[in-house]
């Protein structure tokens, strides 16, 4: 929230994520909505605030995708990152913790003034999934004070941006500008998180495009300033949801000449 412009003060927050509920044999299977309008997004956040009003809850949608939970304090429960359930059995991934039970009421509750929201009838009429269901979790308070690892930091994501912003690091929207800083400069980290909604969905030629982008806006201007040594070494982390691969690569490694290269794009069916 701090990453979007919004104060998030003392209080307890979550990400409340808009999510689509289908039912697919004997499975509930919970997908990613697409929410473009503010207007939209904040009606149904006035709609949830109305019957939400007297049970501490307030919901808000600083951007019409991202969506936030204020609370008084700790619900006491634990539930996984969208990325974790998003594609999969919601049944199997409802949050554990002490008020466990207390929160499936409140899911349930949230899903069915969803499903009966007439947004939702237009929503269908252009074609569009409906919102049925949010998933609320990340839940926090905002940090006093972070580390600055980094002197200064490129991401389309607004999490890693408020990350950035409560360490005092310098940061700005993806690409990074032409030229990379020298060496000396510090250590800069350049985090595309725009390639998770689409793998999420399934949509493999969107996260390809987006991966390409990344390719030319970023990894390749990095390979340049490497090779002419004004970068030192570049380190590329691959995340997933409960693993990591690193590669690093310095200026003596490019002498390998011996090593062929792959290439990312594919041919793709007209």
């Amino acid at each position: 929230m701090l990453g979007e412009g919004g104060q998030p003060g003392a209080a307890y927050w979550m990400r409340a994520e808009p999510a689509h509920l289908l039912l697919q044999g004997n499975e509930v299977i919970q997908h990613p909505v697409a929410i473009s309008a503010a207007q939209q997004a904040g009606a149904f956040c006035d709609s949830l605030n109305l019957h939400f009003a007297g049970e501490g809850l307030h919901f808000s949608a600083p951007t019409p995708q991202h969506w936030y939970l204020r609370l008084a304090d700790d619900p006491g429960v634990i539930p996984l990152p969208f990325s974790q359930v998003a594609g999969r059995d919601i049944r199997t991934s409802l949050p554990q913790g002490p008020a466990a039970l207390r929160w499936h009421t409140l899911l349930n509750e949230i899903q069915m003034l969803l499903a009966s929201h007439p947004l939702n009838d237009a929503r269908e009429a252009r074609g569009e999934a409906a919102l049925n269901s949010l998933w609320l979790w990340g839940g926090g308070v905002a940090p006093e004070k972070l580390a600055q690892p980094y002197a200064r930091v490129y991401t389309d994501s607004p999490l890693a941006a408020a990350f950035a912003q409560a360490a005092g690091e310098p940061h700005a929207d993806l690409p990074p500008p032409a030229g990379w800083p020298e060496n000396g400069g510090g250590d800069t980290l350049a985090l595309c998180a725009n390639t998770q909604l689409a793998w999420q969905n399934g949509d493999i030629a969107v996260w390809h495009d987006a991966l390409l982008a990344f390719e030319r806006d970023c990894a390749a201007p990095a390979l340049q300033a490497l090779r002419r040594g004004a970068i030192r070494e570049i380190v590329l982390d691959v995340l997933q949801d409960d693993a990591r691969l690193q590669c690093r690569l310095t200026r003596g490694q490019l002498w390998r000449f011996w090593r062929r290269s792959g290439a990312l794009a594919w041919p793709r069916q007209g």
